[in-house]
């Protein structure tokens, strides 16, 4: 009986250790399980928040932070950090918890293998998990650095966009060294995606308001501009047909009288006027449809400047304007004859419309490496800061209504001359004079040799 009753003993115990070990195990499982839906209920109510900043956010930033900010409640130990990717250079994007020195050293840094986690992430294009960056090839060159920082592990994931480009990297940081649960692997890689639809969803917010932005702009642009043109098209066909009226009716007795001279001239000029605006349209058209026809050839521009001078030579005299040309005339300029002209033309013209009476126009050129620039200055008002970058746009004008010659401006001229420059590989450029007045660069591929 005696050994019966022991074999009852020890089968009790036995009985009772695994009942111990299953109530352990089954303690250990449901924390476990509570902990993974704490962290998913966490990661969940994180999403919400961050598609609820993004439908408000005006900045890439706040929602960076709104990103960093979730993973480091949910993880609470880690120090996150997102780094923006463009054209293989990692830019920072957000990282609260990393010193400002920190930062600023990984701003910049290219995209490689080796360059830490983030630029191995963003070259390998798949996550790099490193526990202990003081004993790892990929952060061998930054020891200093992490130890100035106090962190000891960092974990990088790529974000991807179905196009396969890495458009950043989301990482978590910890100030020991540290290996990931799949819990917190599952979390981070679930971030990286969140991460990916956000910034996409705010960039092509974003570029739709600027297009729409870009269509009011060009809507407004379009009124104001056939607002102008029913003035400047009803001004001179009203005097055609009044003076034409006058002639055919014979009003002030037979043809033969010296007024109906003056009010064919009249009809003349009026009519040049018309033709001007209509080529200056059409000029638009022709450049917009890309069929400009441009025979590229070394021109001197000596002999263009004259020329345009002496077209303008009435307006100049009108003004009593000095036109000075003080460097430059004896460039030669890759670019087709007739576009050069029409564009110093257009160039010229403009500064003799805002040129006050009496003013001084000035023409400089030189040569920059294989570019040359020609210069032109005016002593006019200039164009209000914000509004310099939309000189150049078909319709665009800022015009002085207290300026004698403003209301001849419908926009296009400048317009016509920017599509002309870059036609020919070339650009134009727009400024206010520090010392008052504006100035228009002309850029343009120099030619072979100078003219001498």
């Amino acid at each position: 009986m005696a050994g019966w009753a022991y074999i009852v003993v020890i089968a009790g115990l036995l009985i009772a250790i695994g009942a111990l070990g299953w109530a352990r195990r089954s303690e250990r499982l449901r924390r476990a399980t509570e902990r993974q839906s704490a962290m998913v209920l966490a990661r969940e109510a994180a999403f919400v928040a961050i598609l609820q900043r993004l439908a408000t956010a005006h900045l890439l930033e706040e929602i960076l932070l709104e990103v960093v900010n979730a993973i480091e409640r949910i993880i609470p130990d880690c120090l996150g950090s997102i780094l923006l990717i463009e054209n293989g250079v990692i830019h920072h994007g957000a990282a609260p918890s990393l010193p400002d020195f920190y930062n600023a050293a990984v701003n910049g840094m290219p995209v490689a293998e080796g360059v830490g986690s983030c630029g191995s992430a963003a070259a390998l294009r798949k996550p790099v998990i490193v526990t202990d960056v003081f004993n790892h090839p990929y952060w061998t060159p930054y020891v200093e650095l992490a130890q100035k920082a106090q962190f000891a592990a960092c974990w990088s994931h790529p974000v991807i966009q179905p196009d396969g480009a890495v458009i950043a990297t989301f990482a978590t940081y910890y100030r020991t060294p540290r290996e990931p649960t799949q819990d917190e692997l599952v979390t981070v890689r679930a971030f990286a995606e969140i991460l990916r639809l956000a910034v996409g969803q705010f960039r092509n917010r974003q570029d739709l308001l600027h297009a729409k932005d870009a269509a009011q702009a060009a809507s407004r642009a379009k009124s104001r501009f056939l607002s102008m043109m029913s003035h400047e098209l009803r001004t001179p066909l009203n005097a055609i047909i009044g003076f034409s009226d006058v002639m055919r009716l014979e009003l002030f007795g037979p043809r033969n009288l010296p007024v109906y001279k003056d009010y064919a001239e009249n009809v003349n000029r009026s009519g040049k006027h018309l033709l001007g605006l209509v080529n200056q349209i059409l000029d638009v058209s022709r450049i917009e449809s890309g069929m400009l026809d441009l025979q590229i050839e070394d021109v001197e521009v000596n002999p263009a400047l004259s020329d345009i001078l002496q077209m303008e030579s009435v307006a100049i005299a009108r003004k009593t304007l000095q036109t000075r040309i003080l460097n430059g005339s004896e460039l030669l300029i890759r670019a087709d004859r007739q576009s050069l002209r029409q564009l110093l033309l257009n160039v010229i013209d403009n500064a003799i419309k805002y040129s006050p009476v009496g003013g001084t126009i000035e023409i400089d050129g030189r040569r920059e490496g294989e570019m040359a620039v020609l210069e032109v200055r005016d002593e006019g008002p200039g164009v209000p800061a914000d509004k310099i970058a939309q000189l150049g746009t078909p319709f665009a004008t800022f015009a002085d209504p207290q300026m004698v010659d403003s209301k001849q401006s419908i926009g296009l001229g400048l317009s016509v001359s920017r599509a002309l420059a870059e036609a020919m590989e070339g650009e134009i450029r727009f400024d206010n004079l520090s010392t008052g007045g504006f100035k228009v660069e002309i850029i343009l591929p120099a030619g072979d040799a100078m003219a001498h």
